[in-house]
């Protein structure tokens, strides 16, 4: 799990909501009414419509906390459908991916998530709160998880612990070690992934990986972790410096050679540009070849 970070949320909210405003405006009776059945007028203030849809993630779980399953709103369903399928010059789910400016799967950080076209996009949007039990969520801008496909379909309409919009930081919940195991039959030293996983400030990542099934997707990464264990007996802070002044024009920084040497990003800002920088940057602080 990657945590989202969205720099200029102002801006990408205000698309957000100019670009669904009319979707939603549209019932403005039948939501307003919903909002005083529910009891929800104290918490959503002065434009209550406007607060459901672009309210950030604890406001969202302070609603959910109060309302509960409930499907009276479930025409926002069919709005969510008719976003979904917007022609490109029209605010769509592409625009809103762009406009977060995440390239890499949060949930699972191993696929990219570019988008050919509206039509054809790699990437999928996930309702954190279930569109089903929680149709009053569907448009909500902090329930829309842009991840990938895998994740989006073996997730389906099940809940899992933590979103990508909550307060953590990468290595608060996770973080990724290795041990050697022997293969039985042929009594091979392999290498197996280790997740380890941590309760922080009442967030565990515990049912992510089981709903996702991370554990087992990341075995098949274990050809990573080998290529990084002999980078350390290849590779040493003075290589590094020396490659920085071999080449002062080519490597401006020290992060920027420890990303040719990686092959990854590996400061804890840019985990979610590229797949697997988050087990690239664990295994190499375990391995002793990077320092936090």
């Amino acid at each position: 799990m990657i945590p989202i970070k969205i720099s200029n949320k102002e801006n990408v909210l205000k698309a957000h909501w100019d670009g669904l405003s009319g979707l939603v405006l549209s019932h403005k009776t039948d939501i307003n009414s919903w909002i005083t059945q529910s009891g929800l007028g104290d918490i959503l203030g002065s434009e209550p419509i406007k607060n459901l849809i672009c309210g950030d993630f604890k406001f969202l779980q302070s609603i959910v906390l109060r309302v509960g399953v409930n499907n009276n709103l479930s025409f926002l369903k069919t709005k969510y459908e008719t976003f979904t399928s917007r022609a490109p010059h029209l605010y769509n789910p592409e625009k809103l991916v762009t406009n977060v400016g995440i390239t890499v799967c949060p949930y699972c950080n191993r696929s990219f998530i570019h988008s050919v076209n509206s039509r054809t996009r790699t990437c999928q949007l996930d309702h954190f709160y279930s569109k089903d039990q929680y149709p009053y969520l569907a448009l909500s801008f902090f329930n829309l998880i842009p991840c990938c496909y895998a994740c989006n379909h073996q997730k389906g309409s099940r809940s899992i612990s933590v979103s990508p919009y909550q307060n953590f930081k990468p290595d608060e919940l996770l973080k990724f070690d290795y041990k050697y195991v022997i293969e039985e039959q042929t009594q091979k030293r392999e290498i197996n992934i280790v997740s380890n996983l941590t309760t922080k400030m009442g967030l565990s990542l515990d049912k992510n990986f089981e709903v996702l099934g991370l554990n087992k997707l990341y075995k098949n990464h274990e050809d990573v972790v080998q290529e990084i264990l002999k980078k350390k007996d290849i590779y040493s802070d003075d290589f590094i410096e020396s490659l920085m002044a071999q080449f002062p024009k080519l490597i401006e920084s020290k992060e920027e050679a420890l990303r040719l040497v990686f092959g990854n990003y590996v400061m804890e800002d840019d985990l979610g540009k590229r797949p697997l920088a988050k087990l690239t940057r664990d295994i190499a602080i375990e391995s002793r070849l990077l320092t936090k």
